[in-house]
């Protein structure tokens, strides 16, 4: 099977609430069946500080780059392209490991990867109560 990258903003009273409304949403519009590609394929967070002065929109965008150097590392590719987005996925790695030091940004890294394990999360600092949730889940 496959897997689908996912990420979402949700509110709730707390962490937890926030999960399962992201959760129970995700199994409304995509059912129960399994292999959804989404939240619901997951069975708990890991929270982490978002870095200061970042929103969430920028944290997801350096995540994001930092996984396209995983896809063009494992498929290979050594035309103009990949090379560009292996330079720009070091260059977005390097950035968040100076952000969050290089303990962090593997456990980050790690834990965005795994499609069976807990979802990435961090509290949204522009919205009191609300929460990010991203990450590789089953397709």
């Amino acid at each position: 099977m496959g897997a689908c990258d996912f990420d979402m903003c949700v509110g709730g009273k707390s962490v937890a609430d926030a999960f399962r409304n992201a959760v129970d949403d995700a199994l409304y519009w995509h059912g129960h069946a399994g292999y959804s590609g989404t939240i619901a394929e997951k069975d708990g967070y890991k929270e982490f500080v978002i870095p200061a002065g970042m929103t969430s929109e920028e944290f997801l965008d350096l995540i994001t780059r930092v996984e396209s150097q995983t896809v063009h590392v494992v498929y290979g590719g050594d035309d103009d392209y990949a090379r560009r987005a292996k330079a720009e996925a070091k260059e977005a790695w390097d950035k968040l490991v100076k952000l969050m030091g290089e303990y962090e940004a593997h456990q980050l890294e790690n834990a965005y990867n795994d499609k069976w394990g807990p979802a990435v999360c961090w509290a949204d600092p522009n919205a009191e109560g609300s929460y990010f949730f991203c990450g590789i889940a089953s397709s």
